[in-house]
């Protein structure tokens, strides 16, 4: 596979900045005439215009995104991308593409090679990478038939390469042979999810976790036996050996602890010295030269821990939110020490960087501090660094982004030269510009319904029109899934496999209020989708455990952002809510805390009950003035139990969540509440096998309210923290966390102040396809019989059924050919 090299990020800063001045509105499509300027034509066009009118002012129309903020998402053909929310990656150094899903990192002992381990892709399981091919690194194998987590080390002599084998229990070890090549060797057969891995110093003994027994095995590399078995926390997640040999330390992954064990000859307790509580979600950890100081990146607090290897005692804590307020979702995951000791280098998953930290340079000469960041592709998940320090490695697990073909991004390996002063300072503005490029998507601050997010007065009310907010989210759809076939708007009829004749109220929203055509889903699938409609977030924990499903994320403590979710932030700011149907991020306190802000007639995530049905329990609800600040209603029957004989056909199910959709806004519209109401309609995730012609996370979002523009088709780039950001501003709630802090808010769709609202009630369509059920011969019941519909997003292989059931076996265009959901 070819090496890529990535020359543009030095030399990008000054294009990036062009790329953000202002576009011609008159040149936007769909642009409203509203929102242009039209010279008087009685004026010549050189002659200078009339001074306006003191005595009427202008009406101020927001909008008028930037050239930037109309650019969709996906990779770009200079080796950059631009991913959900409009933030660019431009990865530093020279690139090697690589199938999806690689988590796990280690370099050969003479630093000449990189194996990278791929979690749920048993085709590809691990690549062998020669780092010092000409004209750049390239995988020179591929050892296929298993599929593993994180756990891959080579053995001090480099004559063989150690593979803990995920699920299936087992233990691999490949032989170096004559021709550099790995040849399988012998496997040991353990128990539990294998996870870590790690060699000792002698190449005598290596060290393996097991995730579901939260156990640590020592194996005897001798005689490949396993011998003692330690017991550690909660899903343990990286393993560290002291210089010597005789200390082995622990991250805990599920209870945010890192353990201490003794492992020299005469230990015999399985027990560890120590135990200490963390900041939440310890994962990757470094030992310093001398291994007195042990560094722990803890990924949902934003910071890198500093502990003392004889006591675990905390010593320092450096803050690495990279915000002023010290707003979280930077995602610190991984961290190595450089040989001579002088630099760490901390992997920044959420912000797209590599830190590079002098570990004693900070103001108490313990603490340490960040020199500077390296620009990385999307969701960087490990990081080495070469025996001679020259060479910073980085495995990036979303690589440069999806496309039209394929939803679960390719993975990228990076290899970056070890960047000097100047070099450093230059790749920590392209980052910085990178990562702010959103809050510069609208430079027209003119007064609007929507308040300025950072207004000069620092802060200020929500806006006074709109009091309540109502998030619909429904189940695994694309733009062009649905609302492909939309006139006035960038869809793909081709790719419209549940167009009009099936949502016909979805399109009458789309034409009557603002509908966004460069939307995009942050997830991949529902395990994600729904901690990002929750929180505006998703954790490090449920992005690299989502392919084994092993914790049930959302419920799972671990997995749920520190910074919270919006029912937790509405709790604590005072604004009132009501949740119809969602369960994620609530852990054990859904029916705790949160009891009396749920509706315990509304079922949880359940297709089996229609969603009309649904819909009339919320409207009863609100028949009774039960009708809060922010609303939360889940409607799941889109996603569809493809043509499984006894349960509702597809097009049935999609017409019944479309009419619940319609239903919702009907009522709505023609109550006291409109006048003050804001509806947002988006999908969880974008799930598909047909995907989308301009990217495949790009997604549904629709906004509703007599506030927002008429018939308007909003081109700006967007995305779930968007929404979020806009909500915020609508309800005077602070953000979240960054993403939602960062994201551009949805300015373009609303009216500027000054604009009357529209307040004409919304009539909804009737039903579209009467409800139907799937029979054996349904075409593709066999297969749909075969997919498991009981795990959240477990039935793969359903948006190929739902493809062939409503194109009747139409080859799918090859621009849009993959995702197969």
């Amino acid at each position: 596979m070819r090496s890529l090299s990535f020359s543009v990020p030095l030399t990008l800063l000054t294009a990036l900045s062009a790329c953000d001045a202002p576009s011609s509105t008159s040149a936007r499509p769909g642009a409203g005439a509203a929102a242009q300027s039209v010279p008087d034509e009685g004026v010549p066009p050189d002659a200078s215009p009339p001074v306006p009118d003191a005595a009427a002012p202008e009406i101020c129309r927001p909008g008028d995104p930037t050239a930037a903020a109309l650019e969709p998402g996906g990779p770009r053909p200079d080796g950059t991308g631009i991913i959900p929310g409009g933030r660019r990656i431009t990865p530093a150094g020279f690139g090697v593409p690589l199938v999806r899903a690689p988590i796990g990192l280690a370099l050969s002992p003479d630093g000449h090679r990189a194996f990278v381990t791929h979690d749920g892709q048993p085709g590809n399981a691990l690549d062998v990478i020669d780092l010092d091919a000409v004209p750049g690194p390239q995988i020179v194998q591929t050892l296929s038939g298993f599929a593993a987590f994180r756990g891959v080390s080579a053995t001090p002599d480099g004559a063989h390469l150690l593979v803990a084998a995920g699920a299936s229990g087992t233990l691999l070890r490949f032989d170096l042979d004559a021709n550099a090549q790995y040849q399988g060797g012998p496997a040991l057969q353990l128990d539990g999810y294998l996870g870590a891995l790690v060699v000792s110093p002698d190449g005598a003994r290596a060290y393996v976790t097991a995730a579901a027994t939260g156990t640590i095995t020592e194996i005897d590399l001798a005689t490949f036996t396993a011998g003692r078995v330690l017991q550690a926390g909660n899903l343990p997640y990286d393993l560290v050996l002291s210089p010597d040999g005789r200390r082995l330390f622990v991250s805990n992954l599920g209870d945010s602890t890192v353990q201490a064990f003794d492992v020299s000859d005469g230990a015999i307790s399985p027990d560890p010295l120590a135990t200490v509580q963390t900041p939440q979600g310890p994962e990757g950890m470094a030992l310093d030269a001398a291994g007195d100081r042990l560094f722990v990146t803890c990924a949902d607090d934003d910071v890198l821990l500093v502990l003392d290897t004889d006591t675990l005692l905390e010593t320092a804590t450096l803050d690495l939110s990279h915000h002023p307020a010290g707003l979280l979702a930077s995602t610190p995951n991984d961290v190595v020490a450089s040989p001579d000791g002088g630099r760490l280098y901390v992997a920044q998953a959420d912000l797209n960087q590599v830190d590079v930290v002098d570990p004693n340079g900070g103001p108490d000469g313990a603490a340490g501090r960040v020199l500077g960041s390296m620009p990385t592709g999307w969701y960087p998940v490990a990081v080495e660094v070469t025996p001679d320090g020259e060479r910073v490695v980085v495995l990036n697990a979303k690589g440069l982004g999806a496309s039209p073909s394929r939803l679960e991004p390719d993975g990228l390996l990076q290899v970056i030269p070890r960047p000097d002063a100047p070099t450093l300072a230059a790749q920590t503005a392209l980052v910085t510009e990178n990562n702010t490029r959103p809050s510069r998507f609208y430079p027209n601050n003119c007064p609007s319904i929507l308040p300025d997010p950072h207004p000069d007065g620092g802060g200020g009310p929500a806006a006074s029109h709109i009091r309540h907010v109502v998030l619909i989210v429904r189940e695994n759809k694309t733009y062009d899934m649905d609302l492909g076939d939309l006139e006035g708007a960038n869809g793909d009829p081709a790719l419209a496999i549940f167009g009009e004749s099936i949502t016909p109220n979805l399109h009458a929203l789309a034409r009557r209020f603002s509908n966004l055509d460069n939307y995009f889903s942050d997830p991949e699938e529902s395990l994600q989708g729904h901690q990002w409609t929750t929180q505006a977030d998703c954790g490090d924990f449920t992005e690299k455990l989502r392919f084994t499903q092993l914790p049930l994320a959302g419920y799972e403590p671990a997995s749920l952002a520190a910074s919270g979710n919006i029912f937790s932030h509405c709790l604590e700011h005072g604004v009132s809510f009501r949740n119809y149907g969602e369960v994620v991020s609530f852990g054990p306190e859904l029916l705790g805390r949160y009891r009396d802000f749920i509706d315990s007639k509304y079922p949880f995530f359940d297709m089996g009950v229609r969603d009309e049905v649904k819909a009339r329990e919320v409207i009863r609800e609100w028949s009774m003035n039960i009708f809060p600040e922010f609303i939360y209603i889940s409607l799941p029957n889109d996603h569809t139990f493809g043509t499984k004989p006894g349960k509702p056909t597809p097009e049935s199910m999609v017409a019944d969540n479309d009419r619940a959709t319609g239903m919702l806004v009907d009522w709505i519209s023609k109550s006291q509440y409109w006048g003050e109401t804001a509806i947002f309609v988006i999908e969880d995730d974008p799930q598909s096998y047909a995907g989308d012609h301009v990217d495949a996370h790009r997604s549904l979002c629709l906004v509703l309210s007599p506030w927002v523009k008429t018939g308007f088709v909003s081109h700006a780039h967007a995305d779930i923290a968007s929404v979020y950001h806009t909500i915020e501003l609508l309800l005077g709630l602070p953000p979240m966390n960054k993403n939602d802090d960062g994201a551009a808010p949805l300015y373009e769709v609303f009216r500027g102040a000054g604009e009357a609202p529209d307040l004409r009630g919304f009539d909804a369509l009737p039903l579209a396809v009467a409800p139907g059920v799937n029979t054996a011969a349904s075409p593709m019941a066999a297969e749909s019989m075969r997919l498991n519909f009981d795990g959240v997003d477990g039935a793969a292989g359903l948006g190929r059924i739902l493809w062939e059931v409503r194109t009747r076996g139409r080859v799918a265009p090859g621009y849009a050919v993959g995702v197969d959901r």
